[in-house]
């Protein structure tokens, strides 16, 4: 952060070809409440498997139904849940293999825009100690001069600085949204997770809340993991887009390649659904997803799939590379692509 200013400074990005973020096989596994004192705890597999890498300065769209495991890839990333098994490297470094002054470093290097803005910001903070806290939190300077820095993030964000001394409730949705990105950029972050950022906000403000996102990126160089389950949305936003399905990539690629190529066949049925065409096949009279408790085997999207076979309901399928870059997790792709 310049000191000048008091703004964000641009970003220094890894060596050309290494990826920013790298997630390898990455696995999470929770225990549930038990049910009967007889038996064990019955667990969940959240996360199987992942893995994608994140160019620095760009934008991966993590979409899918809910349950699929997108938070909590995000959580990981964020260091507030561990992986049970795989590896998370940011900057080449395993984020989970770090010592404090590290893992001190690494909290102001990722920050988190979430989807409920009032219910990020502390009602009881003014929005230039909002802003100021991350850094008097960190020991970078004290509360008068966190708040003096906090007028040039409010400038940044298209907000007057003379609302530092207002709190939350005195502004709208779009608006809290805004102070909440400023006080993510306050830290300097190189990564910033928005997990339904704007899917709580009227249409014409998740417009300009959309553009701020784009116009910060381009300024600054900062990478976004970007989670949203509104398709048209993470098209706009992002550079590559992962699909994920009962805690599984089951495609992943370029946003052009996904979207005007889907691959799998429920990307297909997700890319119809949001063009209101043929809507997903829903899971017997109820329509409801398969429990993640105790997912179908083979493919797990079988039980929805028009083109499964046995197959499908015998084998899992790898995730594979059809096209240059772009994966799907499907035994059957070249014939439902003929």
């Amino acid at each position: 952060m310049s000191a000048a200013t008091g703004k964000p400074t641009i970003r220094r990005v890894p060596p050309a070809g290494q990826p920013l973020i790298e997630a390898r096989d990455l696995y999470k596994r929770y225990r549930l409440s038990r049910q009967h004192f007889f038996k064990p705890a019955p667990t969940v597999l959240a996360v199987d498997g992942v893995s994608f890498k994140v160019a620095p300065g760009s934008t991966f769209g993590l979409v899918g139904e809910s349950g699929s495991g997108k938070t909590t890839v995000a959580k990981m990333l964020l260091k507030l849940e561990p992986p049970s098994a795989g590896t998370l490297l940011v900057d080449g470094m395993d984020i989970f293999a770090q010592d404090r002054a590290a893992e001190r470093a690494y909290r102001s290097k990722v920050q988190a825009v979430l989807q409920d803005p009032y219910g990020a910001l502390s009602p009881r903070l003014t929005v230039g100690r909002i802003i100021a806290e991350p850094l008097v939190a960190q020991g970078r300077m004290s509360w008068k001069q966190g708040e003096s820095r906090a007028a040039g993030l409010m400038d940044m964000v298209g907000l007057r600085s003379d609302g530092l001394h207002k709190y939350p409730h005195e502004f709208s949705g779009g608006q809290r949204q805004r102070i909440a990105i400023a006080r993510a950029l306050s830290v300097d972050p190189h990564i910033i997770v928005l997990d339904e950022s704007v899917s709580a906000l009227d249409v014409s403000v998740r417009a300009q809340i959309l553009k701020l996102l784009e116009e910060v990126q381009r300024k600054l160089g900062v990478t976004y993991l970007f989670i949203g389950h509104d398709l048209a949305i993470v098209r706009y936003m992002s550079t590559d887009v992962g699909v994920m399905y009962l805690g599984q990539l089951v495609e992943i690629g370029t946003a052009a390649q996904v979207f005007n190529r889907p691959l799998h066949p429920y990307t297909r049925q997700l890319v119809a659904a949001g063009s209101a065409d043929t809507p997903i096949r829903p899971l017997g009279a109820g329509g409801e997803l398969p429990s993640p408790i105790n997912p179908p085997s083979g493919c797990r999207f079988h039980t929805r799939c028009p083109h499964a076979t046995a197959l499908c309901a015998q084998q899992a399928p790898a995730l594979r590379e059809i096209d240059s870059g772009h994966q799907a997790r499907c035994h059957h792709i070249e014939q439902i692509a003929a």
